[in-house]
């Protein structure tokens, strides 16, 4: 959280949800561009490491995100969804 507050600029919401058990954790992450996603995912460094090192990662993007956004993400088979409807 210290790491998106202190160098992330255009992330628009960065919340962590636990389950019950505190055995899983979700977390929704929205940036105003792909820009800023990649800055995010840049920014990120050792720490991502340190976070595979003791969980399981599923990444799912909802948008419309750049080429160069699935690219940095390829290592973790994203799950993309594209825009259908919306209200």
């Amino acid at each position: 959280m210290r790491l998106v507050r202190e160098k992330d600029d255009g992330c628009l919401q960065y919340d962590w949800f636990l389950n019950d058990e505190q055995t899983v954790c979700m977390v929704r992450e929205t940036y105003r561009d792909s820009a800023v996603m990649l800055e995010h995912i840049s920014n990120l460094g050792d720490t991502l490491g340190k976070i595979l090192d003791v969980c399981d990662l599923t990444v799912e993007v909802f948008g419309t995100p750049s080429r160069e956004v699935v690219d940095a993400l390829k290592d973790f088979e994203p799950t993309v969804c594209s825009p259908y409807q919306s209200i």
